[in-house]
Order: C-alpha cells, then sequence, then structure tokens
C-alpha cells in the first residue's frame, strides 16, 4: 500500500486536525483540512477504491457538508451537500494532480538510481 494522498491516514489526520481546529473555534484553519479529507475521499471513490456507502466516506463527507452549515446557517442541508460536493471534487482533482505528479517524481528517480531511462 502507498503513501499517496489518498492513503485513509492521510485523510484521516486532515479530518482529525480539522475537528480539533473546529472545537477551538478556528474554522478558518477547519475548512481547507475538512475540504482535503473530504476530497482525497472523493478521489478514493472516483479510483474505485471505495464506494460512497462506505462508512469512511460517509462519516468524512458527512462532517465536511454539515461544518458548512454550520459556517453559513443559512444553507439547507441539501444545499450544503451540494456545495460540500463541489468542493470535495475540486479538491479531488488537485488530489489527483498531486498524486500523479508524486508518482511520475518516484518513477523519475527510480529510473535515475537505476540508470535506466523512461
Amino acid at each position: 500500500m502507498g503513501v499517496g494522498h489518498r492513503h485513509f491516514n492521510t485523510a484521516t489526520y486532515a479530518y482529525n486536525l480539522a475537528m480539533e481546529y473546529e472545537k477551538t473555534g478556528n474554522a478558518d484553519a477547519a475548512r481547507p483540512l475538512y475540504q482535503r479529507a473530504a476530497g482525497i475521499v472523493v478521489a478514493m471513490v472516483l479510483a474505485g477504491q471505495i464506494d460512497q456507502t462506505h462508512a469512511y466516506f460517509q462519516r468524512i463527507f458527512g462532517d465536511f457538508a454539515q461544518f458548512l452549515q454550520r459556517q453559513a446557517p443559512n444553507l439547507t442541508p441539501e444545499q450544503a451537500v451540494q456545495e460540500a460536493s463541489r468542493l470535495a471534487i475540486e479538491e479531488a482533482e488537485r488530489v489527483r494532480a498531486d498524486h500523479e505528479a508524486w508518482e511520475q517524481q518516484k518513477t523519475e528517480r527510480d529510473d535515475g538510481e537505476t540508470g535506466t531511462a523512461s
């Protein structure tokens, strides 16, 4: 199991830190971490690693939507889910791009160590 940006641990760390920031009243610090965690689990869904019924996806994505609603109480639950979806999909694209860049750098580094060219 690789340690990419789609890794469960990365999402868990971001999610846990977001919750701690929110508990201490620092919503500005919590938001990008919730979004990153949600983006990672959405990227995992898009990659076929988990599906939307997975408890891990539901907890992280659901908590992100609830966070957004707490920050903007005028949002209905449905609007909060739509906004969470939009933001998580944007983040999932960044996660995918970051992971591809990491894989490319790893390949180039490995090729350099073995003296092979891609």
